[in-house]
């Protein structure tokens, strides 16, 4: 995730939609949780959300999302470690 907003605020998009897979994911993301269950790396990411501009994030079945998981498959397939936009991307995209 934090990969995602980076990309997001390099290519200076505004308006995002953040699509999360993991209800999990989402509710740790979403809800003010203060305790045991919070880390430095949520809270990180929290952070940097907030520098993304205008953004919204949402839970999405993994069932209904198959172009995210086709590209989140070959990035850890394909050791992918820079952007799909920097690099150009897999030919199918």
């Amino acid at each position: 995730m934090s990969w995602a907003v980076e990309a997001v605020k390099n290519l200076r998009l505004n308006c995002v939609i953040f699509e999360v897979s993991s209800k999990e994911v989402y509710e740790l993301i979403t809800k003010s949780l203060r305790g045991p269950r919070d880390c430095l790396v949520l809270n990180n990411l929290r952070a940097l959300l907030h520098t993304a501009g205008n953004y919204h994030i949402t839970y999405v079945h993994h069932s209904l999302n198959r172009v995210a998981s086709e590209i989140a498959a070959s990035v850890t397939r394909d050791l992918r470690l820079q952007s799909y936009v920097a690099s150009g991307g897999p030919c199918w995209l």
